[in-house]
């Protein structure tokens, strides 16, 4: 039943969670729907978190969001730093999870759907803005993808 995870105006509750390396501070992610950034965590922002599990509730409205976790030191969430994952949870279903060897960069795309639950989608399809973004949100720069790890 999805009911309990979208509120009143049509918003979903996901809940993210990021195991962090032991060497947090190198950590980060950006949540975005098209180029639009909803949630944005620079590497820095977890200094101090080592070795923790961080976790995010975040109200989306239905669309498809784009995932990019970031590690400035490009060895994601592994060896001798120690292994990390991410997942993603909407109404108890588990939308993403990965224990996130990368390097600098991991994308990861998904989809909330309008009438129902979430549907995995395809990792390299780009997605432009569906839809009137919240006035709340802040656009972003151009990002760089140079990191394709589904080649």
């Amino acid at each position: 039943d999805t009911s309990s995870s979208q509120t009143e105006d049509g918003l979903h509750l996901v809940e993210m969670s990021i195991l962090l390396d032991s060497a947090a501070a190198e950590t980060g992610f950006v949540l975005s729907w098209g180029d639009v950034v909803i949630l944005e965590r620079k590497p820095g922002y977890f200094e101090g978190k080592d070795s923790t599990t961080v976790t995010e509730s975040i109200y989306l409205p239905a669309g498809e969001y784009i995932l990019t976790l970031l590690d400035t030191a490009g060895d994601g969430f592994c060896c001798s730093k120690g292994a990390g994952f991410y997942s993603l949870l909407h109404a108890g279903e588990l939308i993403l999870f990965g224990q996130a060897t990368f390097e600098y960069e991991h994308i990861e795309t998904f989809e909330i759907a309008g009438g129902g639950g979430p549907t995995a989608v395809s990792r390299k399809k780009k997605f432009g803005l569906r839809g009137t973004a919240p006035s709340s949100y802040t656009p972003i720069r151009e990002r760089s993808r140079t990191t394709d790890l589904h080649a």
